[in-house]
């Protein structure tokens, strides 16, 4: 979380404090859908389509329209191949040009789904070493020709300078045919990394951060955790067991389990 005098890295923590913005529902746009090869992903036959590759017309529709709901189709940048928005401060108003890393597509149910992550552009030039950088979540379902949003949590606040330092983050299966994002953030006090695992799904139309489990800290140096998603685990609420493994000086000390709990809407986590 921020606190006063030193710039904070965990940016999903801030949405806490209601510094996440979520826009509502894109309308559904249809195009003509065109087929490349290879796909995505390899589907049974006899279950499912295959689908649609992340060049084809309606994926490109759908990122397309769920950048410009989230940031409005007139603050695309041609020039710089971005969208200009802003960012609240408790102290000021920032501005930002967000980036679009290439969507994922995966499979729910019989159908298709588009993940989307956007990012703060480093090379804008716009920001000081005390701005936070921005991630934008998006997420939106493929019928036939049409794309609807699903989720969208267009502004979180994370990283430094900014930079969110969000672009590694890895889309995972968190529950059977249910998908999330797992990424580290954090930053350097004094020299020291201070990191920790976030995991946001969406749920009733934003991004929501399910857990936030330390990789590193100050306190315990030569000491990490490594957070993996269980799938052989039980599954509470569609949602997999979380593995954590705690690592002393790049050896395995203990493994611990957590299960989603579904009163609270996210993982315990006690070290």
């Amino acid at each position: 979380m921020k606190t006063p005098g030193k710039r904070a890295g965990y940016g999903l923590g801030c949405s806490l404090l209601g510094l996440l913005v979520a826009c509502g529902q894109a309308p559904s746009s249809e195009v003509p859908a065109k087929r490349s090869t290879p796909p995505v992903e390899t589907t049974d036959a006899t279950t499912a389509a295959p689908l649609p590759a992340v060049d084809s017309d309606v994926v490109k529709a759908a990122v397309k329209g769920m950048m410009d709901h989230a940031y409005g189709e007139a603050a695309f940048d041609a020039a710089k191949a971005c969208w200009k928005t802003s960012f609240e401060t408790p102290n000021d108003t920032l501005d930002y040009c967000m980036k679009v890393e290439t969507p994922k597509v995966v499979r729910a149910g019989n159908g298709a789904q588009v993940y989307l992550l956007a990012y703060s552009d480093t090379s804008a030039d716009l920001y000081s070493q005390v701005d936070p950088g921005l991630m934008g979540l998006m997420a939106a379902s493929l019928e036939g020709n049409r794309w609807t949003t699903l989720a969208s949590t267009p502004k979180i606040d994370m990283g430094q300078a900014g930079d969110c330092g969000c672009r590694q983050a890895e889309l995972v299966d968190v529950g059977p045919e249910r998908h999330g994002w797992l990424s580290e953030e954090g930053g350097v006090w004094q020299g020291v990394p201070v990191k920790q695992y976030s995991l946001v799904v969406p749920i009733e139309g934003q991004f929501q951060q399910v857990a936030s489990i330390p990789q590193s800290t100050e306190s315990a140096q030569g000491q990490a955790n490594v957070v993996e998603l269980d799938q052989s685990g039980g599954v509470v609420s569609g949602m997999y067991p979380l593995r954590v493994k705690q690592m002393r000086d790049g050896k395995l000390v203990k493994t611990q389990s957590v299960a989603f709990d579904s009163q609270a809407g996210r993982y315990p986590w006690k070290p």
